[in-house]
């Protein structure tokens, strides 16, 4: 079963993007990660590979996966009843994924239980 959840990602006071995500509790890391595609970073975030840090995570079938350091940005859910409540997450990009993912940490953080 997939959940997904409206959130809001806010780089900077200025730029901020909509997006409905999808909160992958496989996806298991030690800190609060957003995982954006690398087109929805160019046209919403303003953000290129030159601006990130390459990295390699090992996924679970224990292929090597690049993904690019973005730095920090907040996190919320868009509700209609309640003030956002906003979480730090770092922000990688990947030139593989379709979707934008929420780790386990990050769906915790925001208070979502699956």
């Amino acid at each position: 079963m997939a959940v997904r959840l409206p959130v809001e990602i806010h780089r900077s006071p200025s730029i901020k993007a909509a997006v409905c995500a999808l909160a992958n509790s496989g996806y298991e890391t030690d800190e609060c990660e957003i995982l954006v595609p690398l087109p929805f970073a160019k046209d919403n975030m303003g953000l290129s590979l030159k601006d990130g840090k390459a990295i390699t995570y090992v996924a679970a079938d224990k292929k090597e996966v690049r993904f690019y350091q973005m730095g920090k940005v907040k996190i919320s859910v868009i509700t209609d009843d309640k003030k956002p409540q906003y979480v730090e997450a770092a922000l990688l990009v990947s030139e593989s994924e379709e979707q934008v993912v929420l780790n386990d940490k990050l769906v915790g953080g925001l208070k979502i239980i699956l």
